[in-house]
């Protein structure tokens, strides 16, 4: 399409995640399930309500749950202990690999499918900007077609991959 420069796919920013992966075979030896060891991992960084109390005539959770500067610490959670069936305690690290790597900030997703967009500047031409205004009318469909047409070649889905603009 004549004036679209700088074509690429938006890229969220990468930020530090806390990775935690439980090895099923280690947690297993101790008595303990997966079910078990997601509990607990989920009430230290999630919280679960333990109990309500009321106040002035309504209910109000208590949630159980570490303390915000805890839950990023690898060692703190590296010590969460899992109570095995025996009633003795174990450290998460003995059965889990945990760490801190790199992710995308935000999953974007419309109608349930994860969704990438595209970013791209218009130069050597006005686009918006119609005799009928800009979201709407016969120029933006004309615009938008050949935005498609110029878009399919450029662009190389993985298989698996739908483009939701050529279904239209």
């Amino acid at each position: 399409m004549p004036g679209v420069t700088d074509l690429d796919l938006y890229r969220d920013a990468l930020i530090p995640q806390l990775q935690i992966r439980v090895n099923r075979r280690a947690i297993a030896r101790h008595g303990l399930s997966m079910e078990d060891a997601q509990q607990t991992i989920e009430t230290a960084l999630a919280g679960t309500v333990a109990t309500e109390f009321w106040e002035r005539e309504r209910p109000v959770p208590v949630r159980v749950i570490l303390a915000a500067g805890a839950r990023s610490d690898v060692d703190t959670i590296s010590s969460l202990l899992l109570k095995t069936p025996g009633g003795g305690r174990v450290a998460l690290k003995t059965s889990a690999d945990i760490g801190t790597a790199s992710g995308i900030a935000s999953i974007n997703r419309e109608g349930n499918s994860r969704y990438l967009a595209l970013k791209f500047n218009v130069e050597g031409r006005r686009y918006g900007i119609g005799r009928e205004g800009c979201h709407r009318g016969p120029w933006r469909r004309k615009s938008r077609r050949q935005l498609d047409t110029t878009l399919s070649g450029a662009v190389n889905l993985k298989p698996g991959t739908r483009d939701p603009a050529a279904q239209n």
